[in-house]
């Protein structure tokens, strides 16, 4: 898409993204594709799905990672250094806070009240975003069965989640090269 943001926009952008997503880097993905894509219409929605699937295999911080694609794609390396210092410019502030603060702060009641809350909003907006990305993608029968597969090997056998991100790295691999044609719609 063709809209310029400023990058001072792009810094209060992610301020409010980093603020809004307690939980870790996962919750990004619903206010990315919120801001960036439905609301704002600065990326495609497929691009930024596309942007996901990448930082899930970089190693480090997913919102690191996500903020500075997400921020390559709207101003190239000046957008990526606003979007990454914006991002974590909450967090910052936050943990400064708490370190300040921490005897009081992590005893009293209405602030363990907070988390236990804010857990709760952490799980929907998980699971909501993984049913819209999932919903963005094919759905044949194999995938279907994968996920299932995935989830029963990660829920009730415990199985090492590094083991089970690698082998279906693998599958999926192996998969798409076997019918390219199928996944070319998609990417």
């Amino acid at each position: 898409m063709d809209k310029k943001i400023s990058l001072f926009k792009i810094y209060l952008l992610y301020i409010k993204i980093g603020a809004l997503s307690f939980g870790g880097g996962q919750v990004l993905v619903p206010f990315l594709i919120e801001e960036l894509g439905k609301k704002r219409k600065l990326v495609e929605e497929n691009e930024l799905i596309k942007m996901l699937a990448i930082c899930q295999i970089i190693p480090g911080v997913f919102s690191v990672s996500a903020s500075c694609y997400s921020g390559y794609l709207l101003r190239k390396l000046k957008g990526s250094i606003f979007a990454f210092l914006g991002v974590v410019t909450p967090s910052f502030i936050l943990i400064t806070l708490v370190y300040f603060l921490s005897e009081s702060f992590l005893s009293n009641v209405y602030v363990n009240a907070f988390f236990i809350g804010v857990r709760i909003g952490v799980c929907f907006l998980l699971i909501n975003a993984s049913f819209k990305m999932y919903l963005r993608t094919s759905r044949s029968i194999l995938d279907i069965i994968l996920i299932i597969v995935v989830v029963a090997l990660s829920l009730l056998i415990h199985l090492n989640t590094i083991l089970i991100i690698i082998s279906f790295i693998v599958i999926g691999y192996s998969i798409y090269v076997t019918d390219v044609s199928r996944y070319d719609k998609i990417v």
